[in-house]
C-alpha cells in the first residue's frame, strides 16, 4: 500500500548538558538513533530531518527550536497531507503551565526560556500540516541535585492538544516518573519506541501506543526502574489509525532484524530440528524480501519465520501453519506463488 504522505518531516530535540538544571546522558543519542531510524526504516529523506542536541550543529535551545519550525512554516514545502513529527526528548516542567526544558532554560525564568507546549503546539499549527504527531520523553527523573522528581508534563495541555488534533504520547502519565537506562544509553521510552519501530508490526498511532503499553512497564523493572506507562493524547478513530509509522511493516524491516532471523534459522538446522526443505524455502524467502514491502502468503510466512527464529514458536507448528499456506494457494485460496520462485513444500 502506498503511503498516504507526500513527504514526511521530523524536527528532533534532545538537549544533555544542560545549563541550569541537571544534565541528562542519552538525550542526543536518543534523537540521533530516531532520526536514523526514520531514514533508514521509515523512508524519511535526510534534508527533511533536523536534529537539534548537545553538541550538532544545531543546538537544542529554544530559540532554534522555533527557528526551525518557523523555517518550515515559511517555506512553503510542507504540504497539507505530509506527516510533520516532532520528538523531544529531556527535562520536563510543570509550573501552571507544561514546559520542555531546552538547554538553556531555567525555572527560574521558565516563560522566557523554556518551550511553552501550547505555544509549541502553535507553532506547529502554524506549517498547516493536518498530520503532526508529537512524541514527548520527558521528565527524567530529578531535576536538580537531591530534589524530588518533577510531575510530567502532560495533563495541562491536553485540551490544546485535542482541540488541534496533534497525535501526541509521552512517556509517562502526568502523575509519574521517567526514566534513562545506562545500559540500553537511552531513556526506556526511546529504545520502546525504536523497537517498536524495529518490529515492523506497528503502523497506526494505536499499535504503537498499544506497543509501547505492552512492552514498556517490564522494560522498566527488567532494569530496576519504577514502571513507567506512556501516556496518550488522540482524539478521534481517525488520529487513532494515522498512519503514523507506515513503510515499516514488513517492508523495511531493520537489517538487525532480518540477521536474527537468518541466525535463528541457521541455528534450528545445526542443530537438525528444521528439515533442510524448510530451512532453505525460509532462507530464500528472507534474502528474497529483505527491505521490501511483502503482502499476503508472503507476509504471513515471514511472520512464522520471525516467530521461529526468536523461539515465539517451536517447530512444529511452524511447519503444520507452513504447509497448510502452501495448500492454500495450490488450490487457489489466496494469492499467487511466491516472487522467489519456491516451489510447494511436499
Amino acid at each position: 500500500m502506498a503511503t498516504p504522505f507526500n513527504q514526511k518531516w521530523a524536527v528532533l530535540i534532545g538537549p544533555t548538558e544542560y545549563k541550569y538544571v541537571r544534565p541528562l546522558k542519552y538525550c542526543t543519542e536518543d534523537i540521533l538513533s530516531v532520526a536514523q531510524t526514520f531514514k533508514s526504516n521509515l523512508g524519511f529523506e535526510e534534508q527533511n530531518v533536523f536534529t537539534l542536541g548537545t553538541g550538532l550543529k544545531l543546538e537544542p535551545t529554544m530559540e532554534e527550536a522555533y527557528h526551525q519550525l518557523g523555517l518550515l512554516r515559511d517555506s512553503g514545502r510542507v504540504q497539507e497531507n505530509d506527516l510533520l513529527f516532532l520528538y523531544f526528548s529531556g527535562h520536563g516542567f510543570k509550573d501552571k503551565k507544561d514546559y520542555l526544558l531546552a538547554v538553556n532554560s531555567t525555572p527560574k525564568a521558565l516563560k522566557t526560556t523554556a518551550i511553552d507546549v501550547e505555544e509549541l503546539v502553535g507553532a506547529l499549527m502554524e506549517i498547516k500540516c493536518k498530520n503532526v504527531v508529537m512524541f514527548i520523553d520527558a521528565c527524567r527523573e530529578e531535576l536538580s541535585g537531591g530534589a524530588k522528581g518533577m510531575v510530567s508534563v502532560g495533563a495541562q495541555s491536553k485540551e490544546t492538544l485535542e482541540r488541534e488534533g496533534i497525535v501526541t504520547l509521552f512517556s509517562c502519565d502526568p502523575t509519574d516518573l521517567s526514566y534513562e537506562i545506562d545500559s540500553l544509553k537511552h531513556g526506556s521510552f526511546t529504545q520502546c519506541f525504536l523497537d517498536a519501530i524495529d518490529s515492523g508490526t506497528c503502523e497506526t498511532a494505536k499499535e504503537v501506543y498499544d506497543y509501547l503499553m505492552e512492552h514498556l512497564p517490564p522494560m522498566n523493572t527488567g532494569h530496576e526502574k519504577p514502571v513507567q506507562k506512556p501516556y496518550a493524547v488522540i482524539q478521534g478513530a481517525e488520529k487513532w489509525n494515522l498512519p503514523i509509522l507506515q513503510g515499516n511493516i514488513k517492508a523495511l524491516t531493520s537489517n538487525r532484524q532480518w540477521d536474527l532471523m537468518l541466525d535463528g534459522l541457521g541455528s534450528l538446522y545445526a542443530r537438525q530440528l528444521l528439515e533442510a526443505k524448510y530451512f532453505e524455502a525460509a532462507v530464500e524467502l528472507v534474502g528474497a524480501f529483505r527491505g521490501r514491502r511483502v503482502e499476503g502468503d508472503d507476509a504471513r510466512k515471514l511472520e512464522l519465520i520471525e516467530r521461529l527464529a526468536t523461539e515465539k514458536l517451536t517447530v512444529l507448528p511452524f511447519k503444520v501453519a507452513w504447509d497448510g499456506i502452501e495448500r492454500l494457494r495450490i488450490q487457489g485460496g489466496s494469492g499467487p506463488p511466491i516472487k522467489s520462485g519456491l516451489e510447494p513444500l511436499k
